[in-house]
């Protein structure tokens, strides 16, 4: 038998790790558990009357028989409380975008990769596109990716999923070819964004508060994509994703043209995002890679372990949300709209620390520009309105060490894509736990909840 403590139970496990560096909190928890729990923003499941909190010696075993499921009540898809908050996307069907330019570049795409790879391959990406899975256990939910993934086309079934986790609430993203053509131009891609946003607003009607569907903005016209924030508003979204490649209207998003929407959104206190595939189109030429072939997109190169991406594409995406949270720091809107809630999703937080030093010096340089634009530092904007989501790939705790805004980093796993791996927790927790507790707590719970409040 180990000697080595077991491993922390989600979604409480910064709770228990805190209990083995503070014997005080040990003796708070274990007498008043309920008390403890609600203090750390961890509710407390629904129909649960009574906590309990038990304390394992070295040579005892607690074994704890949970609720048999036939006898649970109907309310029994909130039984889990979430701590983690998780950043996912959801089923949808547009028959429309598939005979498009666009649905029939992916489909081409998917025809050559299955006639490409070999066949134990090839059935795994078959897998991807398999009829949702109706059973929930830790094999299921965390290693099973895709459609067939329990949780990943059902609002009933996410719910679920979400609680097996001990996920509290989740972003809800489109998939990337939706996404691509929502946010191009003409009327495909406006009908492409409306018919989004009133699917995933009716998804997100089971329980508005834990599943937090992303409304696509199309800002090719900032009238059009403030008629459109307004229609999902009323309709109850409270979260919108802008691509990030392209000036909206033809202007900065610092323009004063932008302001009744920022306004709006704050208001509402809706969470704004830019997330992956908003880049599309960034950069002024696509052929910074040709003759490297190592670098470009290849249909057959399975490394990314889901949606195909190049290495060239993956080291460069993060340059359109620079630029975009550049003009927003520098320009004032943070400024402008102090409780602007704006995060910045499956694009890496390598990026964000080098930046906020860089624009501190550029606004100490050019100071007198920046007179009566900006009272903070731009790094104290990033730090109060901005949070990010690194890649499970990368060392937290070195680039809290070495740039501090610890409060910017929220912990994501991209359910249900295979990139998200398979036990993104522990991932993150490898490099995040030896910062001790209350870094830790931020990581998985408060920077999240803060991009992500809860509806009132």
């Amino acid at each position: 038998m180990s000697d080595k403590p077991s491993t922390p139970q989600k979604p409480y496990e910064t709770l228990i790790k805190r209990c083995w560096d503070d014997d005080a909190f040990k003796k708070k928890l274990l007498a008043n558990p309920a008390a403890v729990i609600e203090e750390a923003g961890l509710p407390i499941p629904v129909g649960v009357t009574e906590v309990k909190a038990i304390e394992n010696g070295p040579s005892q075993l607690t074994i704890v028989i949970p609720p048999n499921p036939k006898n649970l009540p109907d309310a029994s898809s909130k039984l889990i409380a979430g701590g983690y908050f998780i950043f996912s996307r959801g089923g949808f069907s547009c028959d429309f975008i598939v005979h498009s330019e666009i649905g029939v570049k992916y489909k081409s795409m998917f025809d050559d990769l299955m006639h490409s790879l070999p066949a134990e391959k090839a059935d795994r990406v078959r897998g991807f596109a398999a009829p949702e899975s109706d059973v929930w256990t830790d094999e299921t939910v965390w290693t099973v990716k895709g459609s067939g993934a329990p949780g990943a086309v059902s609002p009933e079934g996410r719910i679920r999923t979400l609680d097996h986790m001990g996920v509290a609430r989740s972003l809800i993203f489109s998939d990337p070819g939706v996404q691509a053509t929502a946010m191009g131009t003409g009327e495909l891609a406006l009908d492409t964004m409306r018919h989004w946003n009133d699917f995933i607003v009716n998804f997100s009607a089971t329980d508005p508060d834990r599943l937090r569907g992303v409304a696509i903005l199309n800002t090719e016209s900032v009238s059009t994509a403030i008629t459109e924030a307004t229609r999902v508003l009323n309709a109850g979204g409270r979260a919108f994703v802008l691509p990030s490649s392209v000036p909206p209207g033809d202007a900065s998003p610092a323009s004063h043209e932008m302001d009744p929407l920022w306004a709006m959104l704050s208001e509402a206190n809706a969470t704004v995002t830019l997330h992956a595939g908003g880049e599309e189109g960034f950069l002024a030429s696509q052929k910074w890679d040709d003759g490297v072939a190592h670098l470009k997109f290849d249909t057959i190169d399975y490394s990314a372990e889901g949606e195909q991406i190049s290495p060239y594409l993956f080291s460069t995406m993060s340059l359109a949300p620079q630029n975009f949270v550049t003009l927003m720091v520098m320009g004032g809107v943070f400024e402008r709209f102090p409780a602007l809630r704006f995060g910045i999703i499956e694009l890496g937080a390598h990026w964000l620390a080098p930046l906020a030093l860089h624009l501190d010096n550029t606004f100490k340089i050019f100071s007198r520009r920046f007179k009566g634009v900006l009272e903070l530092l731009p790094s104290e904007y990033i730090r109060r309105n901005i949070r990010v989501t690194p890649y499970r790939i990368e060392n937290i705790a070195d680039h809290i060490e070495r740039y501090g805004l610890s409060e910017c980093y929220c912990y994501s796993s991209d359910f249900p894509h295979p990139e998200g791996g398979q036990d993104p927790i522990k991932d993150f927790d490898t490099s995040i736990s030896k910062m001790g507790p209350t870094i830790n707590e931020k990581f998985f719970c408060k920077n999240g909840e803060w991009v992500l409040p809860a509806l009132s």
